[in-house]
């Protein structure tokens, strides 16, 4: 895996979440982020192979609800069943995955993504994601956003 600078991975990041959710964000210190007071969704996906590793998304629950709106084309008003709010997430993070292993991986590379998994998480428990260093901090339409990635396994 070749050596990526933050702000390459901020921007593909950034990039994929307005394609596809028609979303904005930015990039802020994790310490200026607000808490959200709210339980929030995390999903992770593994990849392996010539690589081996990590990358996780975790969105409060209301933002989930606008990104599974987003994707799918529904009004303001429309309000998705619980399932696809999570399928939304979870394939926003596949697209994501896809894109940023390319970025950080070396020219005709075999790596494998597993499925994405979803947890939820309290709002205590997003709170205390901010303290892995491999996270970054972003806000989406004003609401905040962790992003990670690791090599290794997951919390290793």
């Amino acid at each position: 895996m070749k050596t990526i600078m933050p702000e390459a991975v901020a921007s593909v990041f950034l990039e994929i979440v307005e394609r596809l959710s028609f979303m904005f964000g930015e990039e802020v210190p994790k310490t200026d982020l607000p808490n959200c007071g709210e339980s929030c969704l995390q999903a992770v996906q593994t990849f392996w192979g010539d690589s081996e590793g990590w990358i996780m998304l975790v969105v409060p629950e209301s933002v989930a609800g606008e990104i599974a709106r987003n994707i799918l084309g529904l009004g303001d008003g429309d309000c998705a069943r619980a399932e696809i709010v999570d399928d939304s997430v979870t394939e926003l993070l596949n697209v994501i995955s896809g894109h940023m292993v390319c970025a950080v991986s070396e020219e005709k590379t075999d790596i494998r993504l597993a499925p994405p998994t979803l947890n939820r998480l309290s709002p205590e428990a997003a709170r205390a994601m901010r303290e892995d260093p491999q996270t970054m901090g972003f806000l989406i339409e004003g609401y905040p956003v962790l992003f990670g990635m690791g090599s290794g396994r997951q919390g290793a």
